[in-house]
This record gives C-alpha cells, structure tokens and sequence, in this order.
C-alpha cells in the first residue's frame, strides 16, 4: 500500500470520527435547546473562534485538503453577527453564556449582537448591567482592535442599554440600578437613562429619589438625565428646584439646565430660576438664565447673560453667548455685549459670539460692520463664523465667498466649521451645493459628515421652498386638471 494511499485512508476515517463525534454533541444538545438555539451556539462558538484568531482544526483542515469547507466558513463576522441578531430571543442564552467567559475580546465583539436584537434581548439586561458592577481591570477595561480604536467592555455594555432602551427594553432594570450599592454602577444607569431620553420616561420616580444620592458625580448625571428625558420628566421639577441649592456647583448648574428642558411644566420653578440669577455662583446665574430664555422668559435672562460674557471664567463667557444664540431674536438687547465680546482674546468667545449675532438675525444690523471687521481677521475659525453671521443677516454677498473658500482650507477643521455653517444657513447657501458635493471626496471622515449634513439641510430647504412656492392644481369642470 502506497504512502499516500495510507494517508487517505487515515484522513477519511477520521472525518467519519470527527463527524460522528459532531453530531452526538449536536444531538445531545438538541436534547435540551430548540434547533434555533442550537444553531445561536454554532454560530457564537464560530464568531468566538474568529475573534480569537483559532488556527484551523484538524477536521478544517482535512476538509480544505479535500477541497470541501464547513458551512459557516464562507460567512464574515459581520454576517455572523447579523445572523445571531436574526435569531432573536433563541440566541441570547448562548450569547450569556460566552459573555460570562474571561475573554474581553469576545465581549466586545458579541455585546453589539444584543443592542441589534432590540426587546427579544430583555433577559440579556441583567448581564450588561452585571457588566458594569464588575470591578475587574479586564471586565470593565477589556480592548479590541478591530477598528484600530480603543474600546471599553463597559462603554460596549453601556452602548448596548442606550440601543435596547430606546426601544423601551431594559428601562426598569436601569432604574433598579440607580439603587445599586457601587457608585459607578449609579453613575452609569442615570448616563445611560439621559441617554435613552423620553422613552425613559418609566424610570422617572427612580431619577427623582436619585437627585439626593450621597455622591456628587451621580448627582450630576442624575440631574442631566433629568433634562435629557425632556417634559416627560415634569414631576421632577420640585427636585431640581431643591438641587438649585445642592453643595455641589455642578449639580445646580445641571439642574438649572434640566429646568429648561421641562418645557410647560417647569412653570413652578420660574420664581427659583429669577432667584438663581442673583446666585453667587456664575454657572447657577448663567444656567438659569439659559433656562429662563428657553421658557420664553428672556426680559431678565438676557441681561444676566450679556453681563456673563465678560466673566474671568472662559467656559462661563462661551455658554452665555451659546445660550443667547438659543434664545434667538428675543436676545436683540445683548447685541451690544455681543460686538464687544468680538474683540475678546479668546477665539472661542469670538465664534460664539459671531454665531449668536446669526441666530438672532436681522434685529442685530446694528452689529454688520463688526462683524465685516471679523470676518477679515487672522483667526479662519472665527471668520467662518462672522461670515455665516453676516449671510444670515442678508449680507450673502459678502458672507458666501468666505465660506466658500474656506471649504478649501489647508486646515480639515476650519473646512468641517464652514460645511456645518453652510448647513445651518439653509435656503440661502443653495449656491454652495456644487462645491460641497466636491467636500464629500474629503479625506477626512468629519468633514465628509458635515457635507453631507449640510447638503441635506440645504437641499430639503430648497425643496420646501419650491413646494411652498409651487401654484395649487386647480380642477376644471370636466374634472380634468
């Protein structure tokens, strides 16, 4: 018998064992899983041999040496992921179990498969929100490389609760949460929870008691949650009224934030806002302020904030000009404050104060010829802004051109500044489409995104206005139009 005779031999019988060997595992677990499950495991333990980089096993190579493959190989991780998905509620008690294994690299790659399978993946919430009580350097800080970026085991689990939230999965879990006895647990279900937003609204009664948890940090993601989940969250005005006097200056600057958010139902919190203006601290003034103006209670906001803007505090003066440029038209009497705040050395007051001239449009005129000043000045961040300014304010002519060529800019965050501007100008940047259509080719990934939004924003405004414009079908009498 020649050599390789023998060789074939040895290779068919022992794919006949392997083979037999495979289907009493299959058949044992057929047993106890539904056939759906059984195909869950099949493919979990393939994606887990791909992300560990396995080296083929001995059945997967005979089979190659006999020009046959298995039939998961011709699948990508992607696909695999995405079949997983498809299976729904079959698949999460295999998927629990591998993310029970020591394996960060797994974690990372099969978290994701729960967040795409929305509600069928409810009793997989226990174990993300496990993920985050984990004290472990390797759970909690787990890495994979797949996109050349760092990411966190934790940050996936807390990704996937934000997806499977917004379906309204998960959301009495997370609010059980906010009881739990580690800090960073608290701290992560009231982020997660803001993040969800109105559809969070069940968890509400949970945020409310969470306003006076003993730590500061949870305290602040508590009250932002607050906000984040919007009107919706209206009962829980009288405890950001009490967190206006919290120890902590960012939990009453956060609070004086979410009052803002409450919409018709923070009426009873106006007399604590007008109050907060007067507060020694500058945020908890200039948050109330901002509050007030989106209440449409600007008469004693706006004065505050136009004071604000010349604050030794940078990060104070720039927040007082962004919430002047949310008020809008009504913030026509900080104008002055605003021109003047075009000459400060900081560049990021300078933008902010050039974008909420913009926002408040014609009523500022007043403020045209400082801008044109701007708008010729050495910083190219801040004369995207004076630019845009100055075309919302129906000095196109001089505006455009800028914004234009600053879409060529050397620099790729000053051409990112000037598509975002050409988005936010609208109706009235229809001239730039051909130029930001060449931005889309743009190395750089922001820049490409903010071309694309902007071409949207301005395509859709040109739309409406052709609609808007567009004579009505009339009907003649033989019913023809």
């Amino acid at each position: 018998m020649t050599r390789d005779r023998k060789r074939v031999i040895v290779g068919a019988g022992l794919i006949v064992l392997v083979g037999l060997v495979v289907f009493a595992v299959i058949k044992d677990r057929g047993d106890a899983a539904s056939p759906a499950e059984a195909k869950a495991r099949r493919l979990v333990g393939e994606l887990c041999s791909r992300v560990n980089e396995e080296p083929p096993s001995l059945w997967d190579r005979l089979l190659a040496k006999l020009g046959l493959t298995r039939g998961l190989s011709h699948m990508n991780l992607d696909q695999i992921r995405s079949k997983l998905a498809s299976l729904g509620e079959s698949a999460v008690p295999p998927l629990v179990e591998a993310l029970q294994e020591d394996n960060t690299k797994v974690r990372v790659n099969l978290i994701p498969v729960l967040a795409d399978m929305g509600p069928a993946a409810k009793k997989a919430v226990p174990t993300l929100i496990g993920m985050l009580t984990d004290n472990s350097e390797e759970m909690r800080w787990g890495y994979t490389w797949g996109k050349g970026e760092l990411t966190m085991v934790s940050s996936e689990a807390v990704n996937a609760l934000v997806e499977l939230g917004r379906t309204g999965t998960g959301i009495a879990g997370l609010a059980e949460a906010l009881k739990h006895d580690n800090r960073h647990v608290r701290e992560s279900a009231a982020e997660i929870l803001g993040r969800i937003g109105p559809p969070a609204e069940a968890a509400v009664p949970a945020l409310q008691r969470a306003v006076k948890d003993e730590d500061s940090l949870v305290r602040c993601e508590v009250v932002e949650a607050i906000g984040k989940v919007g009107p919706a969250a209206k009962q829980a005005v009288p405890a950001l009224i009490d967190a206006l006097n919290d120890e902590e200056s960012l939990v009453r600057w956060g609070a004086a934030e979410a009052l803002g958010e409450m919409g018709p139902g923070a009426e009873g919190a106006v007399s604590a806002l007008e109050g907060a203006l007067k507060h020694e601290d500058e945020w908890v003034r200039c948050a109330a302020a901002g509050a007030l103006g989106k209440l449409g209670l600007p008469d004693g906001a706006v004065p505050v904030l136009a004071r604000l803007l010349e604050h030794k505090n940078a990060a104070a003066r720039a927040r007082a000009a962004e919430y002047l440029a949310e008020i809008g038209p009504p913030a026509q009497a900080a104008v002055p404050a605003l021109v003047n705040a075009l000459k400060h050395k900081d560049w990021w007051l300078r933008k902010r104060s050039a974008e909420a001239l913009g926002k408040i449009g014609p009523a500022a005129k007043a403020a045209l010829p400082a801008l044109g000043e701007t708008m010729q000045g050495k910083d190219r961040r801040v004369r995207v802004a004076a630019a845009a300014a100055l075309v919302k304010l129906g000095q196109a002519e001089r505006g455009m051109p800028v914004l234009l060529e600053s879409l060529q800019d050397e620099d790729y965050f000053v051409r990112g500044l000037a598509a975002e501007a050409l988005g936010e100008i609208g109706m009235q940047a229809k001239s730039a489409i051909p130029a930001l259509k060449r931005v889309l080719k743009d190395e750089y990934l922001n820049v490409r995104k903010f071309a694309a939004e902007a071409l949207q924003k301005i395509q859709a405004a040109v739309a409406t206005r052709a609609a808007a414009t567009r004579p009505a079908a009339t009907t003649h009498p033989g019913g023809k139009q």
